[in-house]
């Protein structure tokens, strides 16, 4: 069964336990410091199998929006329906 991650905490503040607990399938969205991570673990997650999201307005205001293909920029509509469709989600 595939499990929502949100992560909200910044890389340096133990991402290992975070990443190490992902499987294949999972979905990841990365959300307020979260989004410190895009540029130096979202592509080792992507690598793994993960479907990985960031949220805009978090995005955007620490001034790293970029363009990758593997990982998408959603709203909050679209964060709504993460968890909707995902019966287990573990926050970090």
């Amino acid at each position: 069964m595939a499990v929502l991650h949100l992560i909200s905490r910044c890389p340096h503040q133990g991402w290992d336990a975070v990443v190490g607990r992902i499987a294949p399938g999972d979905s990841v969205l990365l959300l307020a410091d979260g989004v410190l991570g895009v540029r130096s673990e979202a592509e080792g997650l992507v690598a793994k199998g993960a479907r990985v999201y960031v949220l805009q307005p978090d995005i955007e205001a620490r001034g790293l929006l970029r363009d990758h293909a593997a990982i998408r920029i959603i709203g909050f509509e679209e964060f709504v329906d993460l968890t909707v469709t995902h019966k287990r989600i573990l926050s970090w």
